[in-house]
């Protein structure tokens, strides 16, 4: 049962890929990375690129209800549940640099929570 739980997000993944395979332009490629499951196991947020920059989302582990968490032009990336499975941290450029967010686990309530994670210029 281990060996199939590794293969679910995998599964759900390659699902919503086909899903939104339609929808896309000739040509166009849609990158799928970064699944990481709620800590209750009932939910995955991944990245994608679906809607041309790198956002957030998340679809139940057996593929249904997708929803997309972010929505901007920015890189929206490394998401990362908290403990009890209520919020999302993930790692944003939206204000020009990266820093790291924290968002409610239906995507409300996204808040900055430091400075900048861009590493020192060398000096």
């Amino acid at each position: 049962m281990k060996k199939l739980r590794c293969l679910t997000p995998v599964i759900t993944l390659l699902v919503f890929i086909a899903a939104i395979s339609g929808c896309m332009a000739p040509g166009r490629r849609v990158v799928v990375t970064e699944p990481v499951f709620s800590p209750d196991g009932s939910k995955i947020a991944f990245v994608s690129n679906h809607d041309g920059d790198a956002e957030i989302y998340m679809v139940d582990a057996d593929g249904s209800n997708l929803h997309q968490l972010t929505s901007n032009e920015a890189i929206d990336v490394s998401p990362d549940w908290s403990p009890d499975g209520n919020s999302i941290v993930f790692v944003s450029d939206r204000n020009g640099s990266f820093q790291l967010f924290r968002m409610n686990a239906d995507g409300t309530d996204q808040e900055v929570l430091s400075t900048s994670l861009d590493a020192p210029a060398e000096q």
